[in-house]
Formats: C-alpha cells, sequence, structure tokens
C-alpha cells in the first residue's frame, strides 16, 4: 500500500522497539454453587490465573495522501524460538503468530500517532464475563436474551491475552501492519442495538456479516513467497516488503508471583 507508511510501533509509550512485559498469578475466590445440583448456599474455592499489566500501543504512521483516509490496524504478537532455542523460519512463525488486536483508524495528511489499550483489544470480552455466573439459574428466559446471554461469552479472556513466557523471559516479535479499509470494508448496516462486539475478531457481530472482506489471520493466513519466487525467510524479510508494517521485539517474563485480587 503506497499511501501509507508505518514508522514505528512499540508499547507502554517507549521510543525503542524492545519491550518487557511481567506475569504474574492472581489470587481468586469464586462461587461454585451454580454448577452444583444439591442444596441451597453457596460454596467457594480459590484458584489462581495468569494476569498482565494493562499496556498501550503507540504506532506512528505517516499518510502520504493529502486528504484524511482509513485503515485497518492489525497487531500480532510472533514467536522467535522453538522449543530447542533455535529462530523459526517464517513458514512455522506464520503459523503461530497470534492476533492481539485489530481495529479502524483514521488516518489526517501527514505524520499520525495512533494509541491503543490492551483492555481495547477486539479479541478479548473483559474479566467479568469470563468468570460470569452461567447455571440455569442465571440464564434469561426469553429466547432472544438467552442467545444475546449465550453469544456475550465469545471470546478470549483478556487476562490470557499475552502468553505466560518463561522466568528468564521469552522472546516475541510484534508486528503491526494498516491495510487500505477500502479492501477490507463490508457492506451492511450495522445495528445499534448490538452488544457484545468486543471479541468481534474472533466472534464476529451477532446476526451481521463477519467484519472484514479479509481472511481470518491476514496477512499470516496464507504462505507468501518474495519477488523472485523464492520462500520468504524470516518474518523480518517479510515485513521489509510492506511499507505499512513494522516489526518490533518484546520479552515476557513470567515472575511467578501471586497477587490476592482482593487487594
Amino acid at each position: 500500500m503506497s499511501w501509507i507508511t508505518v514508522r514505528k510501533s512499540s508499547s507502554y509509550g517507549c521510543k525503542t522497539f524492545y519491550i518487557s512485559f511481567n506475569l504474574i498469578f492472581l489470587l481468586l475466590d469464586v462461587d461454585l454453587g451454580a454448577g452444583l445440583d444439591f442444596g441451597p448456599g453457596n460454596v467457594y474455592a480459590q484458584f489462581t490465573h495468569l494476569q498482565h499489566a494493562p499496556f498501550e500501543y503507540r504506532i506512528n504512521v505517516r499518510n502520504e495522501t493529502p486528504s484524511m483516509k482509513q485503515g485497518t490496524c492489525r497487531i500480532f504478537l510472533v514467536p522467535k524460538y522453538d522449543e530447542r532455542g533455535e529462530p523459526l523460519r517464517f513458514r512455522e512463525q506464520r503459523l503461530f503468530a497470534i492476533e492481539m488486536d485489530k481495529f479502524l483508524v483514521n488516518l489526517n495528511p501527514g505524520e499520525n500517532e495512533i494509541r491503543r489499550r490492551s483492555e481495547d483489544s477486539s479479541v478479548t470480552i473483559p474479566y467479568e464475563r469470563s468468570f460470569r455466573r452461567i447455571g440455569s439459574l442465571y440464564q434469561p428466559e426469553r429466547a432472544e436474551d438467552l442467545a444475546q446471554f449465550q453469544f456475550c461469552g465469545c471470546g478470549w479472556p483478556q487476562h490470557l491475552l499475552l502468553p505466560k513466557g518463561s522466568a528468564s523471559g521469552t522472546r516475541f516479535d510484534i508486528f503491526v501492519m494498516i491495510s487500505d479499509y477500502e479492501y477490507d470494508r463490508v457492506d451492511q448496516t450495522l445495528s445499534s442495538n448490538v452488544s457484545c462486539n468486543d471479541a468481534l475478531s474472533f466472534c464476529g457481530m451477532r446476526d451481521q456479516k463477519y467484519p472484514d472482506l479479509q481472511r481470518m489471520g491476514y496477512p499470516f493466513d496464507k504462505s507468501t513467497s518474495l519477488a523472485n519466487n523464492q520462500e520468504v525467510p524470516t518474518l523480518r524479510e517479510f515485513t521489509e516488503q510492506l511499507s505499512n508494517a513494522s516489526l518490533g521485539e518484546c520479552l515476557i517474563k513470567f515472575t511467578n508471583t501471586i497477587i490476592d485480587r482482593k487487594n
């Protein structure tokens, strides 16, 4: 895409391409009563789950045209090494790419800074919906309300957006691409009453067409080659072919710390 250049991408507002994320365990009380078929009352249990601190993407983009343009920003987390510590080839990396977010951006002529919070990811649902009560006593009776209730549970849990990493740190590439929205647009009338569209990358929108003309996982949905029909050896070389994409690096550390959610 010749009219746009992705100059730099980072998280937490860092000026470099290298970012570090820390993951912990969160201690949670959960009521198991809704899943039991004997006796009244509540049954509580404690368990731990992965949790990461909220973070923010900051992406610098240049619109080379004299008019406002729209694009689809696509963010992926891609592992760099296999279980033996050997660098992954692009043909392997693209299959392991994790879609982190996808959203519409308006780009003014010249320089633009895109800021996006991790909580707004298009693949996740809020913490409260991941651990909501789902027993028959808590489900709506009307068929329409029940269908909406069930759809609202679709999505990846927000607290599991990042993989666990390791104690010493696991390295990942962060791939950012902005595609032309004119080629992504789906012509449909969106209902103002539709809710629970948080995880539209995974779940689409209820009773609507999937809101992206590109295939799920684009641009890693199929194999690709260089101009001379040679296999693309690395993700970096794949990215360097694209003016509308950028590549960064991050380190994900698991600290094995337990924090009580009530505190």
